[in-house]
Order: structure tokens, then sequence, then C-alpha cells
């Protein structure tokens, strides 16, 4: 799906993302989201789901284009911060990191622990294991918190896991 978004929604001139795909009907002019209303703009969702699937991939090229999508929102933002909401939320997890939390084998009660926790900027992987950093040699039953795919010691129980989200 981001391939289909960076593809045919790419702003290659200008950064961003169109509300319309390039193979689409023909219009006058490509409108381009740059305002949160109601509901979130199509460049600051972008850029979240940008950000958080590089998280899960390791793929640099998402991430970069995020950052391209933020630096052409930051004049809006900088101008009316009241109309960028998710953009700025955004910036949150571009500035403060996002946290890669990996979920091996078949442990629900390790997920629940995540599941109770506000983790804005954190990313989860669990389930079957696919081609990702992320996953590289990590064997089944822990959870395993991560920075940059940089991992904490692995972890087995739900207290303990429990304590570190929480940052006890």
């Amino acid at each position: 799906m981001a391939d289909t978004l960076l593809d045919h929604f790419w702003d290659t001139d200008a950064g961003g993302v169109f509300t319309t795909a390039d193979d689409a009907e023909a219009l006058i002019v490509r409108q381009k989201d740059l305002m949160d209303n109601a509901t979130p703009s199509a460049n600051s969702v972008a850029a979240v789901a940008l950000y958080r699937l590089g998280a899960l991939t390791g793929e640099t090229r998402l991430n970069n284009h995020a950052d391209q999508t933020l630096q052409l929102l930051g004049r809006v933002m900088g101008q009316t911060p009241a109309a960028c909401g998710n953009a700025m939320a955004a910036v949150d997890m571009r500035s403060s990191g996002i946290t890669e939390i990996l979920i091996t084998g078949d442990r629900c009660d390790l997920l629940d622990v995540v599941r109770q926790q506000w983790l804005p900027n954190a990313v989860v992987a669990w389930g079957e294991p696919y081609d990702s950093p992320l996953w590289d040699d990590r064997p089944d039953g822990f959870a395993y918190v991560c920075r940059h795919f940089t991992c904490a010691l692995p972890i087995s129980a739900a207290a303990d896991l429990q304590s570190l989200l929480s940052g006890e």
C-alpha cells in the first residue's frame, strides 16, 4: 500500500501527497490537503503512516518521504498550529522517536500488557515473522522493546514488560 501511495499520489516536485492518484480522471488541479480539519489531512496521515511503517520494516525511504511531507507542512504548522493536530503528532513521533515492540511466538499475555498501555509513538509487531530487521534472529516466546532496531534484553514475564513500558 505504501508503494501505491508513493507511486501514484506522491508529489515529486514539492513533496507530500495529492488527494487523487496520477492515473485518475484528468482534473484541472490535483488537490493537496495541508491542514487537518474534522478529519486529519491526507498529508499528516501519510507522514504518520510512513514513519510507523518505516519503523516496522527498516525501510529508510519511507522515513525520508515522511520527512519531506513534514517539510511541506512546516510553514502551515508554524502559521496555524491549531489546524495541524495530526501533523504535530507526526512531528512528535519524528522528534521523540518510535519505540518498536515485538512479541514473538504465541504470547497473548505479553500482547495484553502492550495493549493496556498508552504508547502513541510505538509500533507493535506480533504473529508470523516477516522480512524486517526487527524480526532478525528473535526466538519465540519473548517481548523485545527496541529503538531504531536496537533492543533491550528479551522479556518473558508480563510483569517485567509492564514495568519497562510504564517506566517503573
